[in-house]
């Protein structure tokens, strides 16, 4: 039992961090109690959902969803290792599409 509390931890503190990461590039995550963010990215979401992509980082997207068609859901890892890479494909998509801290 303990593992499994040890990686619900670790999933609420990347949540938060990538959340407040989010936030300071000027998108809108939305608050969750999930092992994932979603985010409204505006019209710049397919562009951050290609770069990452490119990177090896994969997101859902919701083309079609009314609410939902420029929202990007980012799944956190739980594991530091892959949240660092992860932290490091958003960067370099934002540079990509012009999102600065």
């Amino acid at each position: 039992m303990e593992p499994l509390r040890a990686h619900v931890a670790r999933i609420r503190v990347e949540r938060g961090l990538l959340a407040t990461r989010l936030a300071a590039r000027g998108l809108a995550p939305q608050p969750s109690q999930a092992n994932f963010v979603l985010v409204e990215c505006g019209a710049r979401a397919q562009a951050i959902r290609t770069a990452l992509a490119g990177r090896g980082v994969v997101v859902r997207d919701f083309p079609g969803r009314p609410g939902l068609e420029t929202a990007l859901r980012i799944t956190v890892p739980g594991n530091p290792a892959d949240f660092e890479r992860l932290c490091d494909a958003l960067d370099a998509a934002f540079a990509a599409v012009g999102l600065r801290p």
